[in-house]
């Protein structure tokens, strides 16, 4: 029995070596540039996601892009959104999660205490406009 556990563990080891391997080898690439704190990105469809960005220590520059999946362009879809400078972090802190029900995106500011239990803060919901 103490064979066969032994032989089980040395073949997992052998399968995360060989998995470890293959993913050093994988190349990576730049998808898009111009983003300003990226924090967060979803799948919006099949050719964009969608990324929140934290924004610079300038006040009110967060932001959420929208991001082509192929040719990589992007633009602002929401911008102006609260952010100011974390004298924790020493970093921006705005935008921080989002999420997309059907064609409600919902987006969280700021990153919260893991220690100290949260207040109910604010949920900003957009709704796209109706053409037509």
């Amino acid at each position: 029995m103490k064979n066969y556990a032994l032989a089980i563990i040395v073949a997992a080891l052998f399968c995360i070596s060989l998995d470890a391997r293959d993913a050093s080898a994988q190349a990576s690439s730049v998808l898009t540039t111009g983003l300003q704190g990226p924090n967060k990105i979803i799948t919006a469809g099949q050719s964009h996601l969608l990324v929140s960005e934290t924004g610079t220590p300038t006040p009110n520059s967060g932001r959420i892009a929208l991001v082509h999946r192929i040719d990589g362009s992007r633009r602002t879809l929401i911008d102006g959104l609260p952010s100011g400078f974390n004298t924790v972090e020493q970093a921006p802190s705005g935008p921080s999660g989002i999420k997309l029900n059907g064609v409600t995106l919902y987006v969280t500011i700021g990153q919260g205490d893991s220690v100290i239990p949260a207040i109910p803060t604010a949920c900003l919901q957009i709704h796209r406009r109706q053409h037509g």
